[in-house]
């Protein structure tokens, strides 16, 4: 880059347009630590004896190992035990492996059946289901998911595009079932950020049964980012706005993952795929998934 890093002199690799800041790789990932560790203590996510997991998701994976790396340093100075769960819908390179079994506890998860998912929606709750029956079966009441602030905006977007409610549904901080609180830790934290942390640290994996095309929301948000930050931040509002006009109509919870639901019992998505059936078995903790 040949630019110095704004905070300690060092050689910069990033550029983050939401500060202002050109960063060498400690100082972003000491930024993003701040950012999340602010965010988490809303909800006193690391509390004394708290057990947190955090799942490697099919939906933003690198955003997901980012944040999976990050934890290891946010629990210092906490009683909290956090792991990271690997499950088999996703790949992951050895060195990324290595680097997070250096950092933290991690373990291998079976989940069956396979799924092909169709639509954003299905792979959200997907993650958000495995990771839920997990945490039951460990005991865990902590659930961190790498939904960032662009992802809001993505993801709200989308279902005004594409008339699904209960998608906007999942644009919330925390959600809870069963005792176990599902929070979306990155909302403050814009993807590009994360994903360029993992990326800068040699993280390196994906969802094995990524099938859907990219949301068209996608492509209209990424047209018009390079306007500013601006937009990432200050789009929120207006889908939290959009949301809670809509909390009459979705007055559901979803038995089986949590989420804001049309229906009585199920939302659609668990109904139409069954994820009430899935299962969820820890393997040997040597066994980690490679391809």
């Amino acid at each position: 880059m040949g630019v110095s890093c704004s905070l300690c002199e060092g050689r910069a690799v990033y550029y983050r347009s939401s500060s202002g800041h050109y960063l060498c790789i400690s100082c972003l990932g000491r930024m993003l630590e701040r950012s999340i560790r602010r965010h988490l203590g809303k909800f006193a996510a690391l509390k004394p004896r708290g057990r947190v997991l955090v799942p490697v998701t099919c939906y933003n994976t690198m955003a997901s190992l980012g944040l999976a790396y990050i934890t290891s340093f946010i629990k210092r100075g906490y009683e909290s035990e956090i792991r990271v769960a690997i499950p088999s819908s996703v790949y992951l390179d050895q060195y990324s492996i290595d680097t997070l079994a250096r950092s933290t506890s991690i373990i291998s998860v079976d989940v069956s059946p396979r799924y092909r998912f169709s639509n954003i929606v299905d792979t959200l709750r997907y993650d958000r289901v495995w990771s839920i029956i997990l945490a039951k079966i460990l005991g865990y009441d902590t659930i961190l998911l790498p939904i960032t602030i662009t992802d809001y905006t993505i993801l709200g977007l989308e279902a005004l595009l594409s008339g699904s409610e209960e998608l906007l549904g999942d644009v919330v901080d925390k959600l809870t079932l069963d005792s176990v609180n599902v929070i979306n830790a990155l909302s403050t934290i814009e993807a590009e950020a994360i994903i360029s942390y993992a990326f800068l640290v040699g993280l390196n994996g994906y969802c094995l049964d990524d099938s859907y095309e990219k949301i068209k929301a996608s492509r209209i948000f990424y047209s018009v980012s390079p306007k500013g930050p601006e937009l990432e931040f200050s789009s929120v509002k207006t889908i939290d706005f959009l949301r809670g006009a809509l909390l009459r109509k979705l007055r559901y919870t979803c038995s089986v993952c949590g989420g804001l639901s049309l229906h009585p019992d199920k939302c659609s998505s668990c109904n139409n795929n069954s994820f009430d059936k899935m299962r969820v078995e820890v393997k040997n903790n040597t066994n980690i998934y490679t391809r």
